[in-house]
């Protein structure tokens, strides 16, 4: 896979915008894919299935739960 995305447009920014128009004081995430990981970051807890591209490359981040379920629950 190719992706070919502006700089400035990314997951994290949309977290960040909606949680200020909002007043969120938590933020929760999940995602799966590589495009997710700065979403994964941003975010106040977050999750990470036992599929797709993150799990596949065994990718980790503090505050980031990997979990070992595959598919959906």
């Amino acid at each position: 896979k190719l992706y070919a995305v502006p700089r400035a447009l990314t997951k994290s920014a949309a977290l960040n915008e909606v949680a200020a128009r909002t007043g969120a004081t938590l933020t929760l995430a999940a995602g799966d894919s590589l495009l997710d990981a700065d979403l994964l970051t941003a975010a106040d807890r977050a999750w990470r299935p036992g599929h797709g591209e993150l799990a596949d490359q065994d990718w980790r981040h503090e505050g980031v739960t990997a979990l070992a379920e595959a598919g959906v629950a």
